[in-house]
């Protein structure tokens, strides 16, 4: 599934952005046409490995979610997207990810987003699903639960076995939805999806306050 955002043409002012203000791309280095697409080139965007059908999805009894589904696998060119974006502050990706998050969220009446530890905060200094979830929201126009909290403070889960994840992420958060959102669809926002063991325990603390159902986006699924 190609992004859709690169099959139309980049704009006047896309063009002029990137011709006064020259990023390069995150994955090879080589200049990035249009501001639209962030710090990706055109050639790195088409050559990510992007999921379709049931490769993007994971459903099932084994975790809390209903439904989960990312737009690509996580190596590659759109692995060193994400990693810009997380950890060297490339903030131009927020427009084509939220594209991609959107072409994947099926239908909700709310979003909400797994909060991140104090450890992973005080080391990026901002919390990359919540910032991904707020531009989603604005973009589906829909409202976005921010009641989503640590019960507390585990490991970050970077550098953890799956194992360890699911250990980690166990009974990890609470929720507490107003009765606005009672029996409503919530969509959880991340940015990558490993093990699926911390939408799990999201999922399960977002439907133990009362969501109908919890399907959650990504940008990408680890292979």
């Amino acid at each position: 599934m190609e992004p859709a955002f690169l099959k139309r043409p980049p704009g006047a002012w896309e063009r002029l952005a990137c011709l006064l203000f020259p990023p390069s791309c995150a994955a090879c280095a080589a200049p990035v046409e249009s501001a639209s697409y962030g710090a990706l080139c055109l050639k790195c965007w088409r050559g990510a490995a992007w999921l379709e059908g049931e490769k993007a999805r994971r459903v099932g009894p084994a975790w809390g979610f209903d439904s989960a589904a990312a737009a690509g696998s996580f190596e590659g060119a759109l692995r060193e997207a994400v990693h810009a974006y997380k950890f060297a502050g490339k903030t131009s990706f927020k427009r084509p990810f939220t594209s991609l998050l959107e072409a994947v969220a099926p239908p909700c009446d709310a979003l909400a987003f797994p909060p991140s530890s104090a450890a992973s905060l005080k080391e990026r200094g901002f919390d990359a699903a919540q910032e991904l979830a707020e531009s989603l929201a604005r973009r589906l126009k829909r409202p976005l639960f921010r009641g989503l909290k640590r019960a507390r403070q585990g490991e970050k889960q970077a550098g953890l076995g799956r194992d360890e994840r699911w250990l980690n992420a166990k009974g990890a958060f609470l929720a507490g939805l107003p009765a606005t959102l009672q029996g409503k669809a919530l969509l959880l926002v991340d940015d990558v999806i490993t093990t699926g063991a911390t939408l799990s325990e999201c999922a399960r603390a977002l439907k133990a306050s009362g969501a109908g159902r919890v399907d959650c986006v990504a940008l990408a699924s680890t292979p």
